[in-house]
């Protein structure tokens, strides 16, 4: 376009595309409800351009970045077309199972569209849409160099916004936005409208080094100033946010951006080389070692995956990108399409994959993925080409590629502030290569524009509600009990429609298992099953329902599953099964620690043969020689603790070394010597073991208890003192001070033991009996008044049962004289 060109269509257009650098990121960041806003202002920006370009009799241009968003929702659009079965098995395995497995036998039968969550990817559609029209909006007003100023400028304010928002929320020690919305999973004191951290942290770095870019190339020193206090309000804003990825990105964008300067101003590429690994190093050490430069953000994240980086993950989500490797599992749908394959943090729900890579094979496929690979690697390279003689295009260009590396770790640009705001930035820059104008716009290009935004417009009308409000209403129905019947009918219509929502199933399973029909409840629990392989939970109510079909052993099954998987919340109803039949084998697994935990439930539970049996069984038939040793060692220490000393002292010293060696097997033996009453052997042992492990609390506990009991209470005394320094926990601290308490109390040191006993009263103040023992030992000194005081807050600390037995002893201490301490 002439440098001469304006219209109010033209303006009208350009104001859109400022309106979605500005008002999606206000919008809580750009959550899924803000694409309406994103298909109205991409779809009206291109429609008022072309009225424009029309009117004005002005030709358009093309550019190869244009096929990226224009490929995907071809192919988003195919995902929804329902297929023959033979042609989804072909395409879409996964889910040709799901349609035989879950659906046909609920009379669901009809065809299936390849995509996993059907809404989701019409939502999708209206996201490609949208974006499609910003970013030829963009491409075409970006030809004029002063329109290409004004969005960046409108972009680097809008990220300014933010990040004062934030600045005083921190201020105010507010940790809701406005003090009125509270976010969820995360208490981060940066408050802003973006929920999500990663995001923000995202936004914020891409809108500083646009800042940075225009400061960078300001025409005066005031607007340098101007400018880089901007960048700096941004780039401040970034570690705030507490986002090691985005932290890391950032980092190597800005060093990146100062490469880019100096090799202008002179010095060549040799110049930039030392640039760019410091931008590397600093990003990797960032990435992998952030929690340890920043310690506040483990306490201060409730995500709890600050503790750990995000790269441990991948291979669980490529495995569910090679499952759908023909044709994905359906452009948006990743949350629903992937559960199948969620094999860690069973809790958590992954929207997506955390990698841009790997979401775009597991949303449309590997063959298209590396179509569009090398489509962005084409287009992009030309984009940098173009943009490389001009500034400050060419640092803004760098900071999509800190985006680019920012979503390798994360998935920022899937919300829609900054999926806009890269789109609109991407046109904005090849705008700046020399493209020739192609034709005049024709009139059926509107028509074409207004069937586009028709289109938008109807498949975010079927996309909603979404599958999140689909739970809740049957959830809903559900906890009212609305009848089996009308519960069904609802549960098959969202079904049909959500059909790999495991929620739904679960859902219904749990209510005919209220209804006492628990063969229903294993159908639908299988089908759950199929959709959570990995998921504990459903495995307990598996076993639930054949228990009550009379299937105790296949139940025993189902929890051993659920034990494999971490969960032994389960434990006790599985030992009571194996009780009841005498299987005691099947209780065991191949897992460290498994054997453990059942033989200490069991000793908790009073019932000494039965753990006896399962040692036995344990011992006779070991799934590995891993469980057999772990189950001798328990068995040793059964025999310490209720048999025959001797015996538990033989079967110690049959284990291999490095077994006796450990710290719990080196306990139990000490407890076999005083037994056996070779009580100098055992102390000395001890002596030895705490030298060696000086911060194992039992040990240093056992020790002191071990010296009182022979009457060597200063060494006692010291061993505790010993041992305080590597005792952090208030629990653990307590326990300290009571043994201390107890030491002193032996050798009738009753000031000492008061001060031991009150330290830890302050360290728990809701336990009600370390005010009992403190009453008792100012009973002993005399000081009834003092020892009622500590009785009473000790009956108001205490159940009503409780404090309803010290009742006798309250009276006794109120009817005696007020005594003195002696």
């Amino acid at each position: 376009m002439p440098l001469s060109d304006s219209s109010r269509f033209w303006l009208a257009a350009e104001v859109m595309l400022a309106v979605a650098l500005v008002a999606l990121p206000w919008i809580f960041g750009g959550t899924i409800w803000a694409r309406g806003l994103l298909l109205a202002t991409g779809s009206g920006a291109l429609l008022s351009w072309s009225i424009g370009a029309r009117k004005n009799r002005r030709r358009w241009a093309s550019h190869l970045l244009f096929w990226l968003p224009l490929l995907t929702l071809t192919l988003g659009l195919v995902q929804l077309v329902p297929l023959p079965q033979f042609l989804l098995r072909l395409l879409s395995p996964v889910g040709a199972e799901l349609r035989d497995f879950a659906l046909v036998p609920l009379g669901l039968d009809r065809l299936r569209p390849l995509s996993m969550d059907p809404p989701a990817t019409a939502r999708a559609i209206t996201r490609l849409v949208g974006l499609t029209g910003l970013l030829v909006t963009a491409f075409q007003l970006g030809r004029l160099p002063a329109v290409r100023r004004r969005l960046f400028r409108v972009l680097a304010l809008s990220g300014v916004s933010i990040a004062v928002c934030g600045y005083l929320h921190l201020l105010a020690s507010e940790t809701a936005l406005f003090g009125v919305h509270h976010f969820i999973n995360t208490i981060v004191p940066f408050v802003t409208p973006f929920w999500n951290t990663n995001h923000l942290a995202a936004f914020l770095s891409l809108a500083g080094t646009v800042a940075l870019s225009l400061g960078l190339e300001a025409e005066n020193r005031d607007n340098a100033i101007g400018w880089g206090l901007a960048a700096f309000a941004c780039g401040v804003g970034v570690f705030l946010s507490y986002s090691r990825g985005g932290i890391a990105s950032f980092v190597a964008t800005w060093c990146l951006v100062g490469a880019a300067f100096f090799s202008r101003k002179g010095g060549g590429l040799r110049a930039v080389l030392p640039w760019v690994a410091i931008a590397a190093t600093i990003g990797f050490a960032g990435l992998v070692s952030f929690d340890d430069l920043l310690e506040r953000a483990d306490s201060l994240s409730s995500l709890e995956k600050l503790g750990e980086t995000k790269v441990y993950l991948w291979p669980m989500f490529a495995k569910g990108a090679v499952a759908f490797w023909p044709a994905g599992m359906g452009v948006g749908a990743f949350e629903l399409g992937f559960s199948r394959f969620q094999t860690r943090e069973l809790s958590a729900t992954y929207t997506h994959p955390e990698n841009l890579g790997l979401q775009w094979m597991s949303e449309v496929g590997f063959p298209l993925s590396a179509v569009l690979l090398v489509l962005a690697a084409v287009a992009l390279w030309r984009v940098w080409l173009a943009v490389r003689i001009h500034t400050p295009e060419r640092y803004i260009a760098l900071g999509l590629v800190g985006v680019v590396l920012h979503d390798l770790f994360d998935f920022a640009f899937e919300f829609e502030a900054l999926g806009a705001s890269v789109t609109i930035l991407a046109g904005l820059l090849a705008a700046t290569s020399d493209v020739a104008p192609r034709t005049h716009i024709p009139r059926r290009w509107l028509w074409w524009g207004a069937g586009l935004t028709s289109l938008g417009a109807g498949a975010l009308v079927y996309g909603t509600p979404t599958h999140h409000e689909a739970e809740r209403a049957l959830g809903e129905a559900v906890r009212l009990r609305r009848g089996p019947a009308a519960i069904e009918t609802l549960a098959l219509q969202l079904i049909d429609r959500h059909p790999s929502d495991w929620v739904l199933y679960a859902n219904v399973a749990q209510d005919v298992a209220r209804e006492g029909k628990p063969i229903e409840a294993l159908a639908w629990t299988n089908r759950v099953l199929f959709l959570r392989p990995d998921d504990a939970r459903v495995h307990v109510a598996a076993a639930q329902a054949l228990l009550r079909l009379g299937k105790p052993l296949q139940a025993l099954g189902e929890l051993k599953l659920a034990w494999a998987l971490g969960d032994l919340s389960s434990l006790e109803l599985g030992l009571a099964i194996a009780e009841k039949g005498e299987v005691w084998d099947r209780v065991l697994l191949d897992r460290p620690g498994h054997l453990t935990a059942a033989f200490v439930l069991l000793r908790q539970r009073g019932k000494n043969e039965q753990a006896m049996s399962l040692l036995r069984a344990a011992s006779e038939f070991p799934p590995s020689d891993a469980v057999g040793r772990e189950a001798q060692g328990l068995l040793a220490r059964a025999e310490a603790e209720l048999g025959d000393p001797e015996r538990a002292l033989r079967l110690l010293d049959t284990l291999p070394a490095d077994e006796r060696a450990t710290v719990d097997l080196q306990l139990v033996r000490n407890q076999v010597l005083f037994k056996l009453n070779r009580t100098d052997q055992a102390i000395a042992e001890l002596e030895r073991l705490q030298a060696r492990e000086p911060n194992r609390l039992d040990v240093g506990l056992e020790l002191a208890t071990r010296l009182s009991s022979v009457g060597r209470s200063l060494a006692a005394i010291e061993a505790l003192e010993r041992l305080e320094p590597f005792v952090t926990g208030t629990v653990a601290r307590s326990a300290l001070f009571q043994r201390e308490a107890a030491v002193w109390q032996q050798q009738e040191r009753w000031g000492r033991a008061i001060e031991a006993l009150q330290t830890a009263s302050r360290l728990e103040p809701v336990r009600p009996d370390l005010h009992y023992r403190l009453a008792e030992v100012f009973e002993r000194m005399g000081s009834t008044s003092a020892a009622l005081d500590e009785v009473r807050r000790g009956r108001l600390l205490d159940t009503p049962e409780g404090a309803k037995a010290r009742n006798a002893w309250m009276e006794r201490l109120a009817a005696s004289p007020v005594g003195e301490s002696r």
